[in-house]
């Protein structure tokens, strides 16, 4: 009996030191999951923010070329005012182009009058 009690015990001993290295296994492989749950949550969050990031630039984008087409609207605007201005100016130095060459015939027959006319 005591031999057996021996066996017993030296068989328990081992069951023992085998479920203490399996906890042991287990407890370790339990933190390289939670540690991995962790990082992917890392890698969610940052997958989330870039997200957000990409939206942001593109709406600033959008945005910036909205600006852009309302600065060619704006420029083009001021080309056709500019244009109507030049045309303004143009018509009214060739008004005054005619108005010079009436007051120099005007001019040229008062003083041909004179000399007709010397009184």
């Amino acid at each position: 009996p005591n031999r057996l009690e021996g066996l017993l015990k030296k068989k328990q001993g081992q069951i023992d030191q085998l479920v203490a290295h399996q906890r042991g296994m287990l407890k370790s492989a339990k933190e390289r999951e939670d540690k991995l749950c962790k990082e992917i949550e890392g890698y969610q969050e940052d997958v989330e923010a870039a997200k957000i990031s990409k939206k942001n630039a593109e709406r600033a984008k959008r945005q910036a070329e909205q600006q852009v087409e309302a600065i060619k609207l704006s420029m083009q605007a001021q080309a056709e005012e500019m244009q109507g201005l030049r045309q303004q100016i143009e018509a009214q130095q060739t008004g005054q182009g005619h108005f010079e060459e009436q007051i120099k015939g005007l001019k040229e027959d008062i003083k041909k009058q004179e000399e007709a006319h010397p009184d």
